[in-house]
């Protein structure tokens, strides 16, 4: 009996996520061998921090890239994003194209980012679609004309859609969707003597549904994510914090403030949140990315490489430190 119940244990060890300590969903192996569910594997990837696999501590990283042209090289990579499927889509700015990898960082395939004949888009951002395609943002700059922004659909092997002009303004933008609504939600800064920000809410045939983000003081909003609750989360790069928004475009609250200690940014850039509804943000100046609880305040700190540390305040930080 006892063997019995040994052999069981065993068994159900092995079906079972580290991570989120239940049976398997789509199951990914890690660098040491061992496995994860692929939605806690994609929650990792998007903090872009290191990590210890929990069954043998050894530190894991998913690390891919380098400057260049060539085939998995990235100039000025600005957006990211994974698909159901497990496969991350990276919107390299330089190259004028997505390139496509694995989550253990293989890579797969690239697509020009193209509006329509040989016009290539200079990609801002990316975003996945409720049915798997791809939202891309960016501008079109010509030898005679002034740029023009768009937005463009493309499915994952890169097959425009359809596409929309943007208002030219010559500010980076970021896209996000909110699937449960159908909209592409698209930052906007107006470039004038004194900036203004807003978020910019479409159908996927271009009409605009509406515009957030004009009273609250927003300068230089680039990337933009929405929650499973339809929440709208815009960091602001000038303002050094994040603006929330519900569904409807009603403010909500904004958290940060320049600084380095927790808590405080310096020129956020990527946003994004994970399935416990945590907010993940990419802290440019200070080198590192901050994770703030769902209700802000109080969480825990994490240092660089640990996924788990211990209570230090209202901020989880990975960076150089």
């Amino acid at each position: 009996m006892a063997a019995t119940s040994s052999l069981g244990t065993h068994f159900k060890e092995s079906v079972t996520c580290s991570i989120c300590l239940e049976l398997f969903t789509r199951p990914k192996v890690l660098p040491c061998g061992h496995s994860v569910c692929q939605d806690c594997l994609q929650d990792l990837v998007r903090m872009g921090v290191d990590f210890k696999c929990a069954n043998c501590r050894q530190p894991q990283r998913v690390t891919f890239g380098g400057e260049g042209s060539g085939t998995g090289q990235f100039r000025d990579p600005f957006g990211v994003t994974v698909s159901d499927e497990g496969e991350i889509f990276v919107a390299d700015r330089g190259n004028q194209r997505i390139q496509v990898f694995t989550l253990q960082g293989t890579f797969v395939r690239q697509f020009p980012t193209v509006v329509s004949g040989e016009e290539k888009l200079k990609p801002d951002d990316v975003a996945m679609d409720g049915e798997g395609n791809l939202w891309v943002v960016g501008d079109l700059w010509g030898m005679d004309t002034d740029f023009v922004g768009f937005a463009v659909q493309y499915n994952k092997q890169g097959t425009v859609l359809r596409k929309f002009d943007l208002q030219a303004t010559g500010w980076g933008r970021g896209v996000a969707v909110d699937t449960r609504r159908n909209h592409i939600l698209i930052t906007q800064t107006k470039d004038s003597s004194n900036l203004q920000g807003e978020v910019l809410l479409f159908r996927p045939d271009g009409t605009l549904v509406r515009t957030v983000g004009q009273q609250q003081g927003m300068k230089y909003p680039w990337y933009i994510t929405v929650d499973r609750e339809g929440n709208i989360l815009v960091s602001d790069c000038l303002n050094n914090c994040v603006f929330v928004y519900n569904e409807d475009g009603q403010f909500l609250l904004r958290f940060g403030g320049h600084g380095r200690d927790e808590g405080q940014l310096k020129h956020p850039r990527g946003i994004c949140t994970d399935r416990a509804g945590n907010i993940i943000v990419a802290d440019w100046l200070n080198c590192r990315v901050e994770m703030f609880d769902r209700k802000i305040p109080e969480t825990h700190h994490y240092r660089h490489g640990e996924a788990m540390c211990y209570c230090h305040g209202n901020t989880r930080t990975a960076g150089s430190g």
